[in-house]
């Protein structure tokens, strides 16, 4: 019975009747449990309840990375409690604090500079100190004096100037046909009267008129470019365009128009010069006559582009839906139904769940 079908992605939670595994099964990258080991080896990480206790082999290793520059954030970790025995830790900024004491100050959270009042001198000592004194006071000071100048000027200048003259003349020929009749009814003769006179003129981009004086011919053609302004109806059995490229700008093209029901369509690639009834072509098709009440999108590699209606496709093209929630059981796919269906996916956007519509 065909139903839906859950997949399991990343991050989903898995829906089995029963797992079995030939040789073993791997939880993560070195967990597994296998046929001949009822225990789990290798590394792990997380939370353990217990004591520890039973537990051999373990041991531990001082770290082997040093850390050259700390940040003020960095953790070191200390036993705290009567016995030093409870595990703490103290950041570096205020492990700096703590050792500053009264003469030090910590600087941008994370080095040590010496404070402005330094207290408990008993005596300074130096063979060189060079410093000059702010009038009335007795406070040391540093002169210094930097100057500097940047200056910088451009200049940018183009100019130019584009003279572009033309003159575009295109117009039909122009032919005037004077004549007149005379006579009397039943017959009579013909003269050519001047006084009335037919103009035949082209359009551009339109018709094109031309005339050959030496041979007195009147030609009127389409030109290599035509332009229609209003709509063009063809309705013969085939139309053939040859061109390197087709154009459309509409945005969507009817296929099989006319139609009041339900039936076979779509675009096909020749592949092959055999004969039209032996399937030359790629098709990329709706099968819609072999499944009235759900058609479908699929392909196929032997398509006669003279069929009426096509076979079943080789392989069909997967529909994709969204919604909340898991699919119902009982609602098939809107593309293909119960039957025709299979493969088709069901997506669920609040928790990202994927289901695959399946035969059995």
């Amino acid at each position: 019975m065909a139903s839906w079908k859950k997949v399991l992605v990343s991050g989903s939670a898995g829906e089995f009747s029963s797992v079995t595994a030939s040789v073993g099964l791997r939880v993560g990258n070195n967990q597994t449990i296998s046929t001949t080991q009822a225990v789990l080896t290798g590394s792990f990480t997380g939370s353990f309840v217990g004591d520890g206790s039973g537990l051999t082999g373990v041991s531990s290793s001082f770290p082997s990375t040093e850390a050259v520059s700390l940040m003020p954030t960095n953790r070191i970790f200390v036993g705290t409690g009567s016995n030093n025995n409870t595990p703490s830790y103290i950041t570096y900024t205020n492990f700096l604090t703590d050792l500053a004491g009264s003469n030090l100050v910590v600087e941008n959270s994370d080095e040590l500079g010496l404070n402005t009042t330094i207290s408990g001198l008993v005596s300074v000592t130096s063979t060189t100190f060079t410093g000059a004194g702010d009038a009335g006071s007795n406070n040391i000071g540093f002169l210094g004096t930097a100057s500097w100048a940047a200056s910088a000027s451009q200049a940018i200048s183009s100019s130019f100037s584009t003279t572009a003259s033309y003159a575009l003349n295109a117009g039909g020929g122009t032919l005037i046909i004077s004549a007149s009749t005379i006579g009397g009814q039943g017959g009579g003769s013909a003269s050519i009267n001047l006084t009335n006179a037919l103009i035949v003129s082209g359009t551009l981009n339109e018709i094109e008129v031309s005339v050959n004086d030496s041979t007195r011919t009147l030609q009127i053609g389409l030109p290599n470019n035509v332009t229609i302004g209003g709509n063009l109806s063809v309705t013969g059995t085939t139309t053939t365009v040859s061109a390197s490229s087709l154009i459309v700008t509409d945005k969507f093209i009817v296929l099989s128009s006319g139609s009041n029901t339900r039936n076979d369509g779509g675009i096909i690639v020749q592949s092959s010069t055999l004969p039209a009834a032996t399937g030359s072509g790629f098709g990329f098709i709706l099968d819609g006559a072999q499944n009235i009440t759900a058609p479908r999108w699929g392909v196929t590699s032997s398509l006669s582009p003279t069929a009426n209606d096509l076979t079943t496709p080789d392989e069909y093209m997967v529909s994709a839906k969204r919604a909340s929630g898991a699919p119902s059981q009982a609602v098939a796919p809107t593309y293909g139904g119960s039957t025709k269906g299979y493969g088709n996916i069901y997506i669920d956007d609040v928790t990202g769940d994927i289901w695959i519509y399946s035969e059995q």
